[in-house]
């Protein structure tokens, strides 16, 4: 990655966690489990704010959108570290780059 390409990823990883740190100050009013996919409702909610944030900066490069899943499986493997508050957007961030 040159650093043009890494100033743009910076730039998105940057946005990126901003929605994360917005959509998880919501946990406290989503206590209930989510009747579909039996977890809790504010997991549902921060996994589809950033489904939506990683396909609204895709579009600005004109790249297709990704699936839910895509962002289930960065989410899953940055659960359970300490620094997951990190590793969930920087996973995204990697999602828009085509980089996972």
């Amino acid at each position: 990655m040159d650093g043009a390409q890494h100033a743009l990823w910076k730039r998105d990883f940057d946005e990126l966690r901003d929605v994360f740190a917005k959509a998880a100050k919501e946990r406290a009013a989503r206590p209930g489990i989510d009747p579909e996919l039996r977890e809790p409702e504010w997991v549902t909610f921060e996994r589809r704010t950033m489904h939506d944030a990683v396909n609204r900066i895709r579009a600005r490069y004109g790249k297709p959108p990704v699936t839910e899943e895509a962002i289930v499986r960065v989410e899953t493997s940055a659960s359970g570290h300490t620094d997951y508050y990190v590793k969930f957007p920087l996973g995204c961030a990697d999602i828009v780059h085509d980089r996972r």
